[in-house]
């Protein structure tokens, strides 16, 4: 298509370049008409997203182009979603843009922020484009402390209520490694784990240490270094690592045909499963920053949000942006902090499940202990339960040590508990009447008790899906008096 006509003055431009002895040349190749820059006074200017006035002395709108017109600035959704949801498809057009419209200094400001190097304990193993960055750190002493009482707190037995395996009764606390891993995903072959942070014990000293992949092609170095470390190590302690972090990490080793540590055949303590146990009627969810804020009373002043983390780690692979990787680095660490705080605050309330801190965090750790075998310490935790603020929470908590009680054959406990659950008819349910039904005709022979029971269940509840069971019951009791009375 040819070029449309142009503004004025076009053509009394080429006659005075004619005039000054402009070669012709440029006549014969007839180039497109110079468009001027439209003045001050054009009917549809097109507004600047950075203007002289917010930076004296500098102006961030792209230059024109050669051929005079002015080129569109970068759509500010399009350079966002380039950088975040879909990389592929925005690295090439963000790149080229930036280079068609000169923004060199831009692309400098954006790459703002100190080294990655200069991190606090930084090293740098390796070279070339294989190396990748080490942080290693004495944690401080409030942190420090923290760690130290979680050797004071375990207790074989107490980790195996946890962990549900044999084999950590016997293992040393030195031995367990906090992990934490950043990554580009929820998993998948396009599922980069980043860094890995760690928490563990170095000649009796806490330690924090992070492994950084600054480029894709720093994994394998940086899965071989890992291997080597977590090899001193015999138990690991994570937040939902046996689903995530630890199948994130296998899928990595896979990819880049490498041999795994076989991480799955670690004891793992996954304190997420004992969170849930514990704080799930108390709490909204059971992510880590909830029980970090409402049960460990940590706030962190400045942190970034987890789902920001990829669409950073991207901009940097793009950009070299520095400023917001050292915030992931210093996400991953406050993770790690919670991490082993909550693993002490769950030892020691397993520790002593009759002082579990919160009434509201009995019932949880007392359903926790009593199907992870610890009996007596679960009824010591339910027990606490009944004092709990909720009217739901109590219920649950007089109906889960009824059936502890019950297991353990002691009904002189457990049909005080029954009747009250009666009482208190918080969840309008058949079980206390069924209970004391089947306790009164099979435990104490009272036939009669055991049909008012029934029929009073019948009554206070018409429309129970249990309706035809206890007429079930109700025929059979009459039919055993019928048979006593003749």
């Amino acid at each position: 298509m040819s070029p449309g006509p142009a503004r004025g003055g076009a053509t009394g431009l080429r006659e005075r370049l004619r005039a000054l002895g402009v070669p012709s040349q440029a006549d014969a190749d007839d180039p497109p008409p110079v468009e001027p820059v439209a003045p001050e006074d054009d009917p549809d200017p097109r507004p600047q997203s950075g203007s002289a006035s917010e930076d004296p002395g500098r102006s961030l709108a792209p230059p024109a182009r050669t051929d005079g017109t002015q080129p569109a600035e970068p759509d500010e959704t399009e350079v966002s979603g380039a950088c975040g949801a879909r990389p592929e498809r925005g690295v090439q057009t963000v790149r080229d843009r930036l280079a068609r419209l000169g923004a060199s200094r831009w692309v400098e400001e954006v790459a703002a922020g100190p080294p990655l190097e200069q991190a606090d304990g930084a090293v740098v193993v390796g070279s070339g484009e294989e190396s990748f960055i080490r942080i290693d750190r004495v944690l401080g002493h409030e942190h420090g402390e923290a760690l130290r009482a979680w050797l004071d707190l375990w207790h074989g037995d107490r980790i195996r209520v946890l962990t549900k395996d044999d084999r950590v009764a016997a293992l040393d606390p030195r031995q367990a490694l906090f992990f934490d891993t950043e990554t580009t995903g929820l998993g998948g072959a396009g599922c980069f784990v980043f860094l890995v942070g760690m928490l563990h014990f170095r000649d009796g000293v806490p330690m924090l240490t992070q492994l950084l992949m600054p480029r894709p092609a720093a994994e394998r170095a940086m899965l071989a270094t890992f291997t080597e470390f977590v090899s001193s190590f015999h138990f690991l302690v994570s937040y939902n690592g046996r689903a995530f972090d630890v199948k994130a990490l296998r899928d990595r080793y896979v990819l880049s045909r490498m041999r795994d540590p076989d991480l799955e055949e670690f004891p793992h303590l996954d304190l997420l499963h004992p969170s849930r146990r514990i704080w799930q009627l108390s709490l909204p969810d059971c992510r880590l920053a909830t029980i970090e804020r409402d049960i460990l009373g940590r706030r962190r002043e400045r942190d970034i949000e987890g789902w920001q983390i990829p669409s950073v780690y991207y901009r940097f692979l793009r950009t070299g942006q520095t400023a917001q990787m050292h915030d992931v680095l210093a996400h991953n660490v406050e993770d790690l902090l919670s991490l082993h705080l909550l693993g002490s605050r769950i030892l020691g309330m397993v520790s002593r499940p009759d002082d579990p801190g919160r009434a509201e965090d009995g019932l949880g750790l007392g359903t926790l202990l009593t199907t992870r075998g610890d009996a007596e310490g679960g009824k010591a935790a339910l027990r606490q339960g009944l004092d709990s603020r909720s009217p739901v929470n109590r219920y649950l908590a007089r109906k889960r040590l009824a059936s502890a009680h019950k297991r353990d054959g002691d009904f002189t406990a457990a049909v005080p508990l029954w009747r009250q659950m009666i009482d208190e008819n918080v969840l309008h349910e058949v079980h206390p009447y069924d209970e004391l039904a089947k306790f009164h005709e099979h435990r104490g022979h009272d036939l009669e008790a055991a049909l008012a029971m029934v029929e009073a269940a019948l009554e206070r509840l018409p429309r129970t899906p249990a309706r035809a069971s206890l007429e079930h019951r109700r025929g059979r009791l009459l039919r055993k008096l019928q048979i006593l009375q003749d």
